[in-house]
């Protein structure tokens, strides 16, 4: 997908791990300024993709909403479902080279302290 080279963010590579609604936002914001976001999904996928009312292909109109202009590489979903089946300290290592290639990692988790 090419971007306007005049948009402010042209030319920064964003990966997107968030799911839900705020940080899908966030980077929503930085593709509209011309990033180019990688959104990453597990294999269960992002739940807002199951809100209602779905569109024609099984996803939420507010999964389209929120990822226009996103970059939902195969390639990139095919590496997580690979990572199932990788050690922990592999897929940190895989999940990490993947961040290298971006100027900005945008995450969506609670602590998860008790």
């Amino acid at each position: 997908m090419s971007r306007p080279d005049s948009l402010p963010l042209a030319g920064v590579r964003v990966v997107d791990l968030s799911r839900l609604l705020p940080g899908p936002l966030c980077s929503q914001m930085l593709a509209d300024l011309g990033a180019e976001v990688i959104k990453v999904e597990d294999d269960v996928g992002d739940y807002i993709r199951y809100f209602q009312p779905v569109a024609g292909d099984g996803n939420s109109a507010q999964f389209h909403a929120i990822n226009r202009g996103k970059v939902r590489r195969h390639t990139t979903i095919d590496w997580l479902q690979m990572c199932t089946v990788m050690s922990d300290k592999t897929r940190t290592a895989a999940l990490i080279l993947l961040t290298l290639i971006a100027l900005l990692l945008v995450t969506l988790y609670r602590n998860q302290s008790s």
